[in-house]
């Protein structure tokens, strides 16, 4: 199922909450980089493959290592759903 990027944007949040160590209501600004939310490449993994394994696609662990923003991860969801793999 193909999801629009609100919703896809609304996804990945869900799993920064879920799987980062970030204090429990902690605003999510999209365009802020993973780091400045605090959110270190081993969480940044975690939360890549537990939204792979959620939307059964397989991503790259090259394309992974790019993202540097939120925004950045919810655009490559974005084409993994409408491709099947980033």
């Amino acid at each position: 199922m193909n999801m629009d990027r609100s919703e896809t944007a609304d996804l990945v949040i869900r799993h920064i909450h879920a799987n980062a160590r970030l204090p429990p209501g902690a605003e999510i600004d999209p365009s802020k980089s993973l780091l400045d939310h605090g959110i270190n490449s081993m969480d940044a993994m975690e939360i890549v493959y537990s939204l792979a394994r959620e939307r059964r696609v397989r991503v790259s662990p090259v394309q992974v290592a790019k993202i540097q923003t939120i925004d950045q991860l919810i655009d490559m969801f974005g084409r993994v759903e409408n491709k099947g793999d980033a």
